[in-house]
């Protein structure tokens, strides 16, 4: 028989947008500015992959999207919950001043896309790779 093998590994998203078949599209309509966004999370990687989490405000304007804020957030294990944690946007750049109109929020499961590259380890064909527990998404205004 053959023996299954994971070839391309995708880690999992939790993301503001929609799905055009298998193809996400980030973003949502939105014309604030918060400062950040809180969260609470718990990571149980794979290895020593790492969870990220993206926000990025835009300006799209007649088919032309320009970022007036971004933060990117990256951590490693936690055995426990981290309560209200606080990602910032900055808003710097030669965009920052432009009006809002989309904003894109990512949680993604994992970077290291070699982590778990290795055939099926039973019958049942599960593959489990790094957990990321987020709960109590918010933004915030400060």
């Amino acid at each position: 028989g053959v023996t299954p093998s994971v070839n391309n590994i995708t880690p999992g998203e939790l993301f503001l947008g929609k799905m055009n078949g298998i193809i996400p599209e980030y973003g949502y309509l939105f014309t604030q500015r918060p400062s950040g966004v809180k969260f609470d999370y718990k990571y149980e990687p794979k290895d020593n992959d790492t969870f990220v989490v993206e926000v990025i405000v835009e300006n799209r304007e007649n088919g032309v999207s320009k970022q007036i804020g971004k933060t990117l957030f990256t951590s490693g294990e936690t055995k426990s919950y981290v309560f209200g944690h606080k990602i910032y946007i900055d808003y710097q750049g030669d965009n920052s001043q432009l009006k809002a109109t989309h904003i894109s929020v990512r949680f993604i499961s994992g970077n290291n896309q070699e982590v778990g590259k290795s055939p099926w380890s039973n019958a049942s064909y599960e593959h489990v790779g790094s957990c990321l527990y987020i709960d109590n998404v918010s933004f915030i205004y400060e």
